[in-house]
């Protein structure tokens, strides 16, 4: 340090994540210079706010790449797919659920049955007559969390199929339809 005139030298360690990644450096040449302790906080301080800002950026990319791994899977899903939010009413009671994502499979499925765009609507709005069994089953998944499948003849898009319901997060409501069996009716607008 005497070689390249360096008298105060300061070094706070760069954290990401928890763990010692680096250091900050800051030094006085040629003379001496004695850091005074708001100055030691205040270094401390811009060294804590670069690790957050590091640590945000790095939680920002990892959820980036999550969403372009849920995108790619939800493109890629052969079978009908639907995102909803969940409804409640003044008393905190399931009201309804709102399309919020449907994959291309689900349009073509619901445009086939004479439902085309969807997404930001009700589910009563979109499909006026209320089936109890589908309304139970979609409650009881939301309150509870856990995942179940039903398989039930519906009458209005006159087709048998399977739902598997599941909760992706807080508020929300997924809907994955399988072993879909036309009628021989076609379907009717509600």
């Amino acid at each position: 340090m005497k070689r390249h005139n360096v008298e105060s030298l300061l070094v706070i360690p760069y954290r990401f994540r928890g763990e010692v990644n680096g250091f900050i450096l800051f030094e006085r040449i040629e003379n001496y210079f004695n850091w005074s302790k708001d100055e030691l906080s205040l270094f401390n301080l811009f060294a804590e706010m670069l690790s957050s800002l590091k640590d945000r950026d790095a939680a920002y990319e990892m959820l980036h790449q999550d969403r372009e791994k849920y995108q790619r899977l939800f493109l890629q899903l052969q079978e009908p797919f639907m995102l909803f939010d969940v409804l409640y009413d003044k008393l905190g009671q399931l009201a309804d659920v709102r399309f919020i994502e449907i994959n291309e499979q689900a349009r073509l499925f619901l445009e086939k049955k004479g439902y085309g765009d969807i997404v930001g609507r009700s589910l009563l709005d979109v499909f006026s007559v209320e089936d109890l069994v589908f309304k139970n089953a979609m409650k009881n998944v939301i309150e509870t969390g856990e995942p179940q499948t039903l398989s039930f003849n519906s009458m209005l898009l006159n087709c048998t199929m399977t739902l598997s319901y599941f909760v992706p997060q807080k508020g929300q409501l997924a809907i994955l339809i399988s072993h879909i069996s036309e009628s021989s009716e076609k379907g009717r607008k509600a």
